[in-house]
Order: structure tokens, then C-alpha cells, then sequence
């Protein structure tokens, strides 16, 4: 179990948000539309700017298993029907 995940965007830092672990992103794309919900509910933080930086919060993980916390399930049950959404109209 980790403390926190810093990444340049991608699958990693989308889990570590949707299992509760802070999350950051260096990313400089477009945000995508898990990317802002994620970042709605407070699950994942954009560092934009170096004044940023100050938004990392190092503090120890003080989860004893991997169980979701803090309605996980939620956006795990968002990113299940976007991507279903998306291969219903693909199939259109």
C-alpha cells in the first residue's frame, strides 16, 4: 500500500484516486472526463503550476487492506458506464 501517487496521467494514478490513495497529476493534456470527475470529488489534484506543489499532502497511509474508502464504489460504478457507454456507440 502506498502513501501517495504522483503521475504524468494514465490508468496508475486513475486507480490509486478511485482506491482512496491521494493522487496527483503532472499531466499538461486536456483533462479527460474521468480526469475531472475524479478531481470533482476530491480524489485526484492537478499540479498546474510549481505554486502547486503545496497541494501534495505527505501524510502516511493509515489503511490496514486495500477496501475502498470513502465511496470509491461510486466512481468505480462512474468509469464502468462511461466505458460501457462508449462501446454501446461504437457498436452504433
Amino acid at each position: 500500500m502506498c502513501n501517495l501517487v504522483i503521475a504524468g496521467g494514465g490508468t496508475m494514478f486513475r486507480e490509486a484516486a478511485v482506491l482512496g490513495t491521494p493522487a496527483y497529476s503532472i499531466f499538461k493534456g486536456p483533462k479527460g472526463a474521468i480526469d475531472r470527475y475524479l478531481e470533482s470529488l476530491g480524489r485526484l489534484t492537478f499540479i498546474d503550476e510549481p505554486g502547486d506543489i503545496a497541494k501534495i499532502r505527505i501524510e502516511k497511509n493509515l489503511r490496514s487492506n486495500g477496501v475502498l474508502q470513502g465511496g470509491g464504489m461510486e466512481s468505480v460504478s462512474f468509469i464502468c458506464d462511461t466505458i460501457e457507454d462508449l462501446i454501446s456507440s461504437l457498436k452504433r
